[in-house]
């Protein structure tokens, strides 16, 4: 009888591992964007205090960014949108976002991988056990989560400010508090004209760079421009715009290519003012192919109004400036 017992715990434990490969990974939680594996082997890693963070609930993504400093977390909403993970066993997923299918896998727990247009995003999971934020950006989800793509909030998130929910009558620590919001203010003010003065200087360098091109350079390029708009691939592209149909994977490969190859350096201008999304990347393309709002919208399946303010951010805090989308669609233009 002892054998038989334990030969059916050997069974049982065998048949439990083999269940346990079957089922979904634990996406659900919060999770920063660390890398972007580019497939020219031009890695783009994301600075550690300025990061597109992204939340998995239920069924549903939402996409945000964080700014970070010593005790101090800054959140902001940015889109939001559908997803679907399926196991299909042996460890193996599908992943689809928005109705596109992307390649998806795990390196452990805490890291995943997903593909589209011949980049590899690298995603690394918050853990809520070591990172108080993790708690506040779910309650912050949960919260504004219908109307996550017109949220314009910024929301700030430390610990000192949770101390002070429970300590509001101390004067001491009142005038303390102010004193050191004031200490943060000039900081954070000298390190916003800090990257501002940055930003205008590689923009200065971009523009001077297009100034100084030689005549027969600009001519050249007005040419390849012209030649472009007028090209098969373009006006096939605009024609499966207006019909309402959705690009995959190695279209948007394609319309990046084409669209470098007659504005040369145009997607790694953008990369180098601010580490854009893959659907903020998207939407830079569309418009330098003189897409219209409504067009874009469409093509990412996006509302209007999320399409508009995303450009409107985008404008926001590669210049540090007031901005519209009218503004951003003309910088784009412009490179």
């Amino acid at each position: 009888m002892k054998n038989l017992s334990s030969i059916l715990i050997v069974i049982l434990t065998i048949i439990a591992c083999k269940g346990k490969d079957d089922t979904e990974f634990d996406i659900h939680g919060v999770w920063t964007l660390e890398c972007i594996h580019i497939s020219d082997g031009n890695d783009y890693v994301y600075d550690e205090h300025n990061r597109v963070l992204q939340v998995f609930a239920d069924s549903t993504y939402y996409v945000g960014r964080k700014y970070s400093e010593p005790g101090r977390f800054e959140f902001e909403p940015t889109y939001s949108g559908r997803y679907k993970l399926i196991g299909k066993g042996g460890g193996e997923w599908l992943y689809f976002e928005d109705g596109k299918r992307h390649a998806f896998s795990v390196v452990n727990d805490s890291v995943i991988n997903i593909e589209d247009v011949g980049r590899t995003y690298e995603w690394h999971k918050m853990d809520g056990s070591k990172n108080p934020n993790v708690g506040d950006v779910l309650s912050i989800v949960e919260k504004n989560k219908e109307a996550w793509d017109e949220d314009k909030t910024t929301y700030v998130i430390s610990e000192r400010e949770r101390s002070l929910e429970s300590d509001r009558q101390n004067l001491v620590v009142a005038i303390l508090c102010i004193v050191l919001a004031f200490a943060l203010f000039i900081y954070h003010t000298r390190n916003v004209f800090r990257e501002k003065a940055r930003i205008e200087q590689q923009f200065k360098q971009i523009q001077k760079e297009i100034e100084e091109r030689p005549k027969v350079v600009r001519e050249a390029l007005m040419t390849v421009e012209d030649e472009f708009l007028n090209s098969e691939f373009y006006l096939s592209s605009r024609k499966r715009i207006s019909n309402g149909e959705q690009f995959k994977k190695a279209d948007w490969e394609e319309i990046e290519r084409q669209v470098n190859s007659a504005y040369p350096g145009f997607t790694n201008h953008l990369f180098s003012l601010f580490p854009m999304s893959q659907l903020e990347m998207q939407t830079c393309l569309l418009i330098k192919m003189r897409v219209s709002t409504t067009d874009i919208a469409n093509t990412l399946n996006k509302s209007t109004s999320a399409i508009s303010t995303m450009r409107s951010r985008l404008y926001g805090k590669v210049f540090h400036d007031k901005g519209g989308a009218k503004e951003w669609d003309e910088f784009i233009l412009s490179l």
